[in-house]
C-alpha cells in the first residue's frame, strides 16, 4: 500500500502536454500523476489511524494542481480525430471505397476467427490398398506393392531379355498383355519394297567391260561388250586376255631335232633325227608344268637322253636321264607330276603283236 504522505508523480508542464496529439487521448504521464493521486486518497480513507502530514500533501497537492491548470491552458482545443477523420475520407470521395474495404477486412476477421476456434484436423489412417493388373498389392496400413509374378522376364522391360526379342502384343488371337518375344511375319506390314520407276541406266567400262544401253529409260537393254580379243581370263572382279603358256597351253605342230635341243613351251611332239651319237634334251622344269605331256620318237638308232636326273623309268624307282633306247621308230610320253617327268608309255619298234 502506498504511504499516504507520499508525494504525488510531479510533473513539469512545459515537458509533458496533458493530451498526447498522436492520438488525442489523456498523456499516460498524466494519467500515472492522477492514478497516485487517487492511491493516496484511497490510503487516507481506509485507514484512519495513519493520517498524513497535511502540510507536507496539501503542499504537493496545490503544486500539482498549479501545474496543471497551467498545462490546461496552454493546450489547445482537443480534436476529434475520429470526426477529422471522416472529414477528410468524405472530402477524398472514397466513402465507398473505404465502406467496402471495412466491410472486407470485417468478413477477413471472421473467417480468422473462425479457423482459430475449429478443432485441429485429425490424421488419417490408411485401411487398405488396391492395384490393377499387372501391379499387386499386399493391401493392410503398410501396402507391399509390386509387379505381379506373371509379369516377370517376358514383360519386365529392365529384366535381362533374349537377342533380338522385341516387346510386342500376341502374334495371334485376341488381344493380351505384351510380351518379348521374337517377330514374326505378321508383324511386318506389306509394304513397297523394291519398286519404283527407273529414269536412266548406263554402263560403265572397266575392268575389261563395256556396253550399250538401248531404251535407257523405260525398258533399258544392256549390251555388255568387251575390247579384250583371244582367250579371257577372270579373277572374279575383271577379265584379261590369257598368256599363252602362262595361263593356258597352245601346243604347236611336229618338231623335228637334227641336234641336242631345248623343249619348247609350246611343244608337244619331238621327233630325234640327230645322226652320229646320242641326243641330249633339256627338258621344262617338272615343277612349272604340272600336268604337261611330251611325247618323244627315234628317227635315228641313238639313244635320247635329258640333260638332267628327271625322268622316272615306266617301271618305276629314281629318276634317271634315259627317254628313248638305240632303235629306230621307238617311242615314249612323260608326263610331270610337279617334281619329276614320268614315263607313262614306252612303244619299241621291233614289238611282236601275238593274236
Amino acid at each position: 500500500m502506498p504511504s499516504p504522505n507520499a508525494t504525488p508523480t510531479p510533473i513539469t508542464p512545459p515537458r509533458v502536454p496533458l493530451v498526447n496529439p498522436a492520438n488525442g487521448l489523456i498523456d499516460r504521464a498524466w494519467y500515472m500523476f492522477f492514478l497516485s493521486l487517487l492511491n493516496a486518497a484511497q490510503a487516507v480513507d481506509s485507514n484512519p489511524d495513519v493520517g498524513p502530514n497535511p502540510v507536507s500533501l496539501i503542499a504537493s497537492y496545490d503544486l500539482a494542481l498549479q501545474a496543471l491548470a497551467q498545462e490546461v491552458g496552454t493546450q489547445p482545443t482537443p480534436v476529434d480525430l475520429s470526426t477529422e477523420l471522416q472529414k477528410q475520407i468524405e472530402a477524398a470521395g472514397i466513402a465507398d471505397q473505404c465502406s467496402t474495404l471495412i466491410s472486407q477486412v470485417a468478413e477477413l476477421q471472421k473467417q480468422i476467427d473462425a479457423l482459430n476456434s475449429a478443432p485441429a484436423p485429425s490424421q488419417g489412417t490408411i485401411t487398405a490398398v488396391t492395384a490393377t493388373s499387372p501391379v499387386v498389392s499386399s493391401g493392410g496400413t503398410a501396402p507391399d506393392i509390386s509387379l505381379a509374378s506373371g509379369y516377370g522376364d517376358t514383360q519386365n522391360p529392365y529384366a535381362v531379355k533374349t537377342a533380338n526379342y522385341v516387346l510386342a502384343g500376341p502374334t495371334t488371337g485376341a488381344a493380351a498383355l505384351p510380351t518379348f518375344r521374337a517377330l514374326v511375319a505378321a508383324d511386318i506390314p506389306a509394304l513397297p519394297y523394291g519398286t519404283g520407276t527407273v529414269t536412266s541406266v548406263s554402263v560403265v567400262s572397266a575392268n575389261g567391260f563395256a556396253g550399250t544401253v538401248a531404251t535407257a529409260t523405260t525398258t533399258p537393254a544392256i549390251t555388255l561388250t568387251t575390247s579384250i580379243t583371244g582367250v579371257l581370263k577372270g579373277n572374279g572382279t575383271a577379265i584379261s586376255a590369257a598368256v599363252v603358256n602362262t595361263d593356258y597351253f597352245a601346243p604347236s605342230a611336229p618338231v623335228t631335232k637334227t641336234a641336242d635341243f631345248t623343249v619348247a613351251a609350246t611343244d608337244v611332239w619331238l621327233i630325234n633325227n640327230k645322226s652320229g651319237s646320242t641326243c641330249t634334251a633339256t627338258l621344262p622344269t617338272a615343277s612349272s608344268w604340272s600336268g604337261r605331256v611330251l611325247r618323244f620318237q627315234n628317227y635315228q638308232a641313238q639313244t635320247l637322253v635329258s640333260a638332267s636326273s628327271n625322268v622316272v623309268p615306266l617301271a618305276g624307282g629314281a629318276a634317271g636321264t634315259s627317254i628313248l633306247l638305240a632303235s629306230t621308230g621307238d617311242s615314249a610320253t612323260l608326263v610331270s607330276d610337279g617334281s619329276n617327268w614320268l614315263m607313262t608309255q614306252y612303244v619299241p619298234n621291233n614289238i611282236l603283236l601275238l593274236e
